[in-house]
């Protein structure tokens, strides 16, 4: 299990085509895997964490950096983050090798090849990964996850 570790840092392209380099530390961090750009659940699970960043002040307050990770290519990305209008880093990991190394797990039926699947790490300001949040399913639950370590972080 990977809660109470360091997270890894990693280095992926954004949506740019630039190098991102992933460095846990300095402030909490909501990363974040979803299956593939722009199908429905990924649309909920994204869309629900860029409204609740953007119009809750808890999430302005905690200085939280969300950081989405996707199979898509950069193109792929690059048009759902426009589609969209998402405020925050999204990275392609094209061979699944930061999927592997956070072992994100098996997404629909079990099998990756059907949809990769949808896991949020909330990692505070130490770099520690506090709590992970796996479920295909309940796209939208995946904001509620991060706003609950948000306000717990806050009164720590």
């Amino acid at each position: 299990d990977l809660v109470g570790r360091h997270a890894m840092s990693f280095q992926l392209p954004t949506t740019s085509g630039e190098m991102f380099k992933f460095k846990p530390g300095g402030r909490p961090i909501a990363l974040f895997f979803f299956p593939a750009a722009g199908t429905i659940g990924c649309v909920l699970q994204t869309c629900s964490i860029r409204d609740a960043s953007n119009s809750k002040e808890i999430w302005s307050r905690a200085a939280c950096e969300v950081i989405g990770i996707s199979g898509n290519t950069i193109e792929e990305n690059r048009h759902f983050v426009e589609d969209y209008r998402l405020p925050f880093t999204v990275l392609c990991d094209v061979d699944g090798a930061v999927r592997n190394m956070y072992r994100t797990g098996k997404g629909l039926l079990g099998y990756d090849a059907i949809l990769p699947a949808r896991v949020t790490f909330f990692i505070d300001s130490h770099g520690i990964i506090r709590e992970i949040y796996d479920s295909f399913i309940h796209a939208i639950a995946h904001r509620k996850f991060i706003e609950k370590w948000i306000e717990r972080i806050e009164v720590e």
